[in-house]
């Protein structure tokens, strides 16, 4: 069994409709879920059924749509745990499919990112448009392996099906994967915004970030050294305004979890947790001020546009490759 994670395409804003259920695709959502359609078709198996499966939000259900008549699907099944990100429906609902089906599931983030982890072990940041195919090995648990990622605003698409040695596809594949991070840092960013109380954001940023600067270091021979130094310290300064909010969601988890272990040795249980949640508001203001100003995000333009660049140093970069293998 395939299964094929779809965040549905841009939509209206909420500002412009009351009821965030009935917002509809914009004119380019639409088109960008053709786009991404158009070239998951490659990737599909052709013996194998196709079954799509939709949150109940008008916006999904209209990318479920496009899918369908793309693939030429008889039906759509609308579910509201796909809505509401119930795991343990949909894997109640994976029990009743054939080995040989491939599942559309259309949905929203953050469930998507979530359900991504349960499943792959990695949680994979989903911008609007976004399809990802698991291919999966096991049922109890529901476990599986990454096999293709498509975004709608990339001209290329990661397919780890592709044994192919080529130094040139190498290249593109590994400006790809930096252009990906970029972009799932750039996601993360706007989902922190609105769901600021999720610890899990702040700290896959952090994570993404080291993942980048680790690629950063990779390519320096390329890279002016000027460059390459106001580049890595621009990722380590993001890195470091999100790494005190991760200190105290680890201090406070430890302390949640001594309270539960020891519930008559602690006599005052307030105290301390008001301190780090006063802390961490402030902290999380301070976050929130920082994105929404675009600071982090005019810091990674630049990273963007020199990564983008690449193609004009070609032939310095593959010899790297070569000198690595």
């Amino acid at each position: 069994m395939d299964v094929i994670f779809v965040r549905h395409g841009r939509a209206e804003d909420l500002k412009d409709k009351k009821d965030d259920a009935k917002r509809q695709l914009t004119p380019k959502g639409k088109k960008e879920i053709f786009k991404i359609i158009s070239e998951a078709k490659k990737n599909l198996k052709a013996d194998y059924k196709i079954l799509i499966w939709t949150s109940s939000a008008l916006r999904a259900e209209q990318t479920a749509q496009i899918i369908s008549d793309e693939l030429n699907a008889d039906t759509i099944s609308s579910f509201d745990f796909i809505k509401d990100g119930d795991y343990d429906s949909l894997i109640k609902q994976f029990d009743n499919v054939d080995e040989n089906s491939t599942v559309f599931i259309v949905g929203h983030e953050p469930y998507l990112s979530r359900w991504s982890k349960l499943i792959y072990n990695a949680r994979i940041s989903f911008n609007k448009g976004t399809m990802v195919g698991f291919e999966m090995q096991s049922r109890n648990p529901y476990k599986g392996e990454l096999i293709w990622i498509i975004h709608s605003n990339l001209p290329h698409h990661f397919d780890s099906t592709d044994k192919s040695n080529n130094d040139e596809l190498t290249l593109k594949k590994f400006k790809q994967m930096m252009v990906d991070i970029l972009n799932e840092i750039t996601d993360m960013q706007k989902l922190y915004l609105e769901m600021p109380d999720d610890i899990e954001f702040a700290h896959q940023i952090r994570v993404k970030i080291r993942q980048l600067r680790s690629l950063l270091s990779f390519i320096k021979p390329i890279l002016y050294e000027q460059d390459y130094k106001q580049n890595q310290e621009k990722l380590k300064e993001i890195a470091k305004r999100f790494s005190y909010i991760r200190e105290i969601d680890v201090l406070i988890e430890h302390w949640q979890s001594i309270l539960e272990k020891n519930l008559d040795l602690v006599t005052d249980k307030s105290a301390l947790m008001k301190v780090l949640s006063d802390e961490r508001e402030k902290e999380k203001s301070l976050l929130i001020e920082y994105i929404s100003q675009g600071l982090m995000n005019a810091d990674l333009s630049c990273i963007f546009t020199q990564i983008i660049g690449w193609d004009d140093k070609k032939d310095i970069l593959l010899k790297r490759f070569v000198l690595k293998r």
